[in-house]
This record gives structure tokens, sequence and C-alpha cells, in this order.
């Protein structure tokens, strides 16, 4: 604000949540776990694990970080639906999996950023 206000004349302020009490959703509840990288995928596994009745999204840096964990995922079968989407998939492929997603009552979507860039409804 301070730097708007000294570069610009009279600046107008966007905000997504200008007026919401909360910027998250009432129902979302979003967490991080803080770990040493040798045991990222067995925490992630026992998160998965504990919440199979919830839907679940996991962002990851890169394509192939997503592809790899779902593809180890689906072979130890959690128990819940697995989805990934990331920015290599056809745009139809892309909106078919999120569709899919926000159909189901669980499920667990590995993500690029691809996810947090105009998908949601």
């Amino acid at each position: 604000r301070d730097l708007a206000r000294l570069s610009l004349q009279d600046p107008m302020y966007v905000s997504v949540h200008e007026h919401a009490r909360h910027s998250t959703p009432e129902g979302l509840q979003q967490s991080y776990v803080v770990c040493a990288l040798e045991e990222k995928l067995s925490v992630l596994w026992s998160f998965i694990k504990m919440h199979l009745k919830q839907k679940i999204l996991v962002f990851m840096a890169t394509c192939k970080q997503v592809k790899y964990h779902y593809d180890m995922f689906c072979r130890l079968r959690p128990g819940t639906t697995l989805l990934a989407l990331y920015g290599s998939l056809h745009q139809l492929r892309r909106m078919a999996i999120y569709e899919s997603f926000c159909r189901k009552s669980n499920a667990v979507l590995f993500a690029t950023d691809i996810a947090a860039r105009g998908l949601g409804r």
C-alpha cells in the first residue's frame, strides 16, 4: 500500500475477498506439515490414509512430481480415488479431471499450480 501511495495517483485496490469475513471458504481447511525430506512420502501417505472420507488437494512443484506421486500412490492403493492434474495434459482432459474431483465426495487430487489458476467454480 505504501509503494502504491508513493508511486501512483489515485490507486485502486482490488481484493478477491475484500468484503468477506474470511479469505478461506468456511468449509475448507488448509494444512501443511513441516517434515524432513526423507519423511515426506510417509507423512503424505499417513495423511491420506487418515482422511479417506475427505477431499484432499496436494500441490506439487512440477509435472514430474505429480506424475511420480500419482503413479506410486495408485500402486499402493490407499482406498480412495486418486487423480492427477498438471499442465502438459490436454485442456479437455484437465477439465474432465477437475470435474471428476468436484463430483466426488472423497478423492485425492495431486496437482501443479495449474489447479490454482482459473479452474475454480
